[in-house]
């Protein structure tokens, strides 16, 4: 239980840490109220198989479990984090009210411009965002993301996809109940994935600037209204963002390992 428990915490803490940073990228002073989902998910461009592929070769909509499901409810998914992290661990760490859903939202929202905080499986990342001298993001700025990182190097892409898939069926069940009902959380999470590994490659930290916001009462929190200066770079999803903002060796560690569990969804 402990390497397939390490495995789920390790897949969580990686969307968790693109959604926390996101939030320290982009929330406003005042937030104003988040929008519904769409009940539709945002296109991800996926490559179609060649006309002549044969049909086996396509990958199921629904995994099957290499063991006994997880059973269902926030409770089994509790224990089994406290039995590996401990009680203390989990309750600073993680957000275990409606896990699953808080997984399947996080997920759904990486290719949209914003990932919305109150939905994360995990707190936020502590630290504040900094910007060199010469404006461009500072690399200490990836420290803050290190253990998770440490996590995501020391779990064999495999054990995570056997994870996932005892956890599927909650999973699935909290996508239909998210507003996607018949559709498959498998086949949207193939498709993140996929989008997130079409995230533009860097050979440094980009340049990123202030948003001016008028106004008599000056910001408290500047470092949360930071933007990309490139307008290429800005317009890139929440996700992509994210990766770009962990520095260019940080996000080739995740690529990486996004890159060999993607085969094995």
């Amino acid at each position: 239980m402990s390497r397939r428990t390490l495995a789920l915490w390790a897949a969580v803490a990686v969307l968790a840490l693109l959604a926390a940073a996101v939030w320290w990228w982009s929330q406003p002073e005042s937030p104003a109220p988040l929008p519904a989902i769409a009940p539709a998910p945002v296109p991800v461009a996926v490559p179609e198989p060649p006309a002549s592929a044969p049909v086996a070769d396509a990958a199921p909509s629904a995994p099957a479990a290499d063991a006994a499901p997880i059973a269902d409810g926030d409770e089994a998914v509790t224990a089994a984090l406290i039995a590996q992290f401990g009680r203390a661990v989990v309750l600073q760490l993680m957000q275990t009210d409606g896990f699953a859903a808080r997984v399947v939202a996080t997920v759904d929202n990486l290719p949209r411009g914003h990932v919305a905080p109150r939905l994360w499986p995990i707190n936020p990342t502590a630290g504040r965002f900094s910007v060199d001298d010469d404006g461009r993001i500072a690399a200490a700025n990836g420290q803050r993301y290190a253990a998770a990182l440490r996590l995501l190097d020391a779990l064999p892409p495999a054990e995570a996809a056997a994870f996932y898939r005892r956890l599927y069926p909650q999973l699935q069940a909290a996508y239909g109940a998210l507003g996607y009902p018949g559709q498959s959380f498998h086949d949207r999470l193939r498709a993140v994935i996929d989008h997130l590994l079409e995230t533009p490659a860097v050979s440094r930290p980009p340049q990123v600037q202030l948003v001016e916001v008028k106004g008599d009462v000056p910001s408290q929190r500047p470092w949360v209204r930071y933007e990309y200066v490139d307008p290429a770079l800005q317009q890139l999803s929440a996700g992509q963002r994210l990766l770009l903002r962990l520095g260019p060796a940080q996000q080739a560690r995740v690529l990486d390992w996004l890159r060999a569990l993607r085969p094995l969804l």
